[in-house]
C-alpha cells in the first residue's frame, strides 16, 4: 500500500524542467543544419522589399494583438527615444511570441533574431521566421564562427541584435534564469551597449479584470549598460552579464506586492 501510494504521488508532483530542458516541443518533421556559407542576410531585392512589408505589417497589427490578448503594458516606453542606434537586445523567453512582443517596441528598428535551428525545420513557419528577421544557431563550429561573424557585421552596421540569454523557452515564468554569455560577448566585440528587455506577469487591474482570467503581461524597457573594451575581455563580459541580469532580477524583486 505505501508503495503504491509513493508511486501515485509521485505521479501527481509537479514537473520541474532543468535548465537545459525544452519545455514546447514544437513539430518538426523537415530537417535542416546550417551549412557552411550559409548566407544569413540575404541581398536580393524582393527578400528585402518583403521584409521590410512584413515588419510593417508587424508593427501595425502586433501591438492591438498582444494588447487584447496578453493585456501588454509597456513600462518606461519613454525610454525608446533614447534608445541607441546599435546594440544587442536581451530579454527573458517567457512566451512564443515575445519576440514579437519585443520588436513591436524597438521604434520600429530592423531586428536580426537568433534562433534554433529546430525551427528552420517547421513547415511554412521556417519562412516566416526567416523573413522577419530569424537566422539559426549553428550546431556546428565553423558555421556558428560565420554567424558570429555576421553578426558583427550587421551591427557594425547600425542594427540590433535580439539574443534570449537563457537559451530555453519556459512559458510564463515570473523571474530571470541562468544566463549564457554569447550576447554579452558579442556585445563587448562590437563595442555596443547592452539593452534589456523584461517581460513579467502580474494580475489583471481594473477593467483588465473583465477580459482577463489569467495574468497579463507587463514589457519593461531598461536603460542600455555599455561594455568597457577597455578591460579584459572574459572578465568584462562577466561584469557585463551579472550587470544586466541583476537590473533585470530587480524588476521583479522591486515590484513584487
Amino acid at each position: 500500500m505505501d508503495k503504491y501510494r509513493r508511486q501515485l504521488t509521485k505521479k501527481e508532483e509537479p514537473h520541474s524542467p532543468g535548465e537545459e530542458e525544452h519545455i514546447v516541443k514544437m513539430w518538426t518533421p523537415l530537417h535542416f543544419c546550417t551549412p557552411v556559407g550559409y548566407d544569413y542576410f540575404p541581398k536580393s531585392r524582393l527578400f528585402i522589399t518583403v521584409n521590410f512589408l512584413l515588419r510593417q505589417l508587424v508593427y501595425v497589427v502586433g501591438p492591438v494583438i498582444f494588447k487584447v490578448f496578453f493585456g501588454l503594458r509597456v513600462v518606461h516606453g519613454d525610454r525608446l527615444k533614447t534608445l541607441p542606434q546599435k546594440g544587442v537586445t536581451v530579454c527573458n523567453h517567457v512566451h512564443m511570441l515575445d519576440c514579437g512582443v519585443v520588436a513591436c517596441h524597438m521604434g520600429r528598428r530592423r531586428i536580426c533574431i537568433p534562433t534554433l535551428e529546430s525551427n528552420f525545420c517547421i513547415p511554412g513557419i521556417r519562412w516566416l521566421v526567416r523573413l522577419l528577421g530569424g537566422i539559426p544557431l549553428p550546431g556546428k563550429v565553423q558555421p556558428f564562427r560565420q554567424m558570429n561573424e555576421a553578426l558583427t557585421d550587421y551591427i557594425n552596421k547600425g542594427h540590433l541584435v535580439h539574443v534570449y540569454p537563457e537559451g530555453i523557452l519556459y512559458p510564463r515564468y515570473n523571474g530571470i534564469r541562468t544566463f549564457k554569455r554569447g550576447a554579452f560577448s558579442l556585445a563587448y566585440e562590437c563595442n555596443v551597449p547592452v539593452i534589456p528587455y523584461v517581460i513579467r506577469y502580474v494580475e489583471p487591474e481594473g477593467l483588465e479584470r473583465i477580459f482577463h482570467r489569467k495574468k497579463v503581461m507587463r514589457l519593461y524597457i531598461l536603460d542600455p549598460v555599455y561594455p568597457d573594451t577597455k578591460k579584459n575581455k572574459k572578465e568584462e563580459t562577466l561584469r557585463l552579464c551579472d550587470e544586466v541580469r541583476r537590473k533585470m532580477e530587480e524588476v521583479f524583486t522591486k515590484n513584487n506586492p
